[in-house]
């Protein structure tokens, strides 16, 4: 099998990703893929539909992939599809969620901008925000995550935990334990934070 490939269906663009390629080798292959298509780009982005089959990717991988497509804005990213149980569909916004908006996913969402004050975002496993999270964020599942590379007087809140106000700039993973919401770092959002300020796809809006 190749490690990456492309089929048409439904108007979107799915790519296969090789669930035993090494992940190093499927991140060079898919941006030395991505460089061609950039050279033969002639209309608007379209989307893609990212398959990874088995594979288990970390909140680091995950950002490390996600980052390849938002570089080289060739491929609009429209949700992220795995067999890994506590996964299953990662969905995906590009642009921010602004005051006023409730917004509500049966499994993971990913947010590449960002979560202003007022807004509310829902999952019932996994939320990751490629910006910063101002607004309110609840996971549903006793095993869900919430991970953002800032926190801006956010409100945070996970299974039936008390819900926490949290300011960092250190890409924060929250979790689940014995009822309270605790905190780990990602040292790849600590480390390049600077960059996501929901700006990535301010001409690519849909």
């Amino acid at each position: 099998m190749d490690i990456i490939n492309f089929r048409s269906e439904n108007n979107t663009l799915i790519m296969t990703i090789n669930e035993s390629c090494d992940f190093r080798v499927v991140l060079e292959c898919i941006h030395d893929r991505l460089k061609i298509l950039k050279q033969n780009q002639t209309m608007h982005p379209p989307y893609v539909s990212l398959v990874l089959g088995k594979r288990v990717l970390k909140p680091n991988e995950l950002l490390e992939l996600i980052d390849v497509f938002i570089k080289e804005k060739v491929l609009l990213i429209d949700s992220i599809i795995t067999s890994n149980y506590e996964e299953q569909k990662i969905e995906v916004v590009e642009g921010s969620i602004r005051a006023g908006q409730i917004m509500k996913f049966d499994n993971s969402v990913m947010v590449i901008g960002d979560v202003h004050d007022g807004a509310t975002i829902i999952a019932r496993n996994n939320i990751y925000i490629v910006g910063k999270l101002m607004g309110y964020a609840m996971v549903r599942s006793k095993r869900g995550k919430v991970v953002s590379a800032i926190y801006q007087n956010a409100i945070v809140k996970i299974f039936d935990s008390r819900p926490i106000l949290l300011s960092s700039k250190n890409g924060d993973l929250l979790s689940y334990e014995h009822g309270e919401v605790v905190r780990n770092l990602v040292e790849e959002y600590k480390a390049r934070r600077g960059d996501f300020n929901g700006a990535y796809y301010s001409n690519y809006l849909r």
